[in-house]
């Protein structure tokens, strides 16, 4: 299972989309539209340990990354909108660190470890 704190999500991102998401089976989707219009999805299965982060700079556009085995999605900063996602073997670390942050110019980085 994939750890998280639902509320700091609800406050760093814009919308739960209610017609993706489902609570029932712990499938989410959230979304950001950013003030230069680029928009951030995240979507992740808690059960399934799966996470997808999508960004579309322009319409018809879109740029993401899949991860399989995600261990947690850790809120930063509420302010400053980053998170974390911390993907791969838990023992004695995770392999992949996705670091997202929402408001900056680089709004995706990936971290192997």
């Amino acid at each position: 299972m994939i750890e998280f704190d639902l509320s700091s999500l609800l406050i760093v991102f814009d919308e739960l989309d209610p017609k993706l998401t489902d609570e029932e089976r712990q499938i989410y989707w959230f979304r950001l539209t950013r003030s230069d219009q680029i928009a951030v999805t995240l979507s992740f299965s808690v059960f399934d340990r799966k996470a997808s982060v999508s960004l579309y700079p322009k319409p018809g556009t879109s740029v993401g990354i899949d991860v399989n085995n995600c261990v947690s999605i850790k809120v930063l900063s509420e302010a400053g909108k980053s998170l974390e996602l911390l993907c791969g073997s838990s023992k004695p670390k995770p392999t992949l660190r996705i670091f997202l942050s929402l408001l900056g110019d680089n709004i995706l980085h990936l971290e192997h470890f």
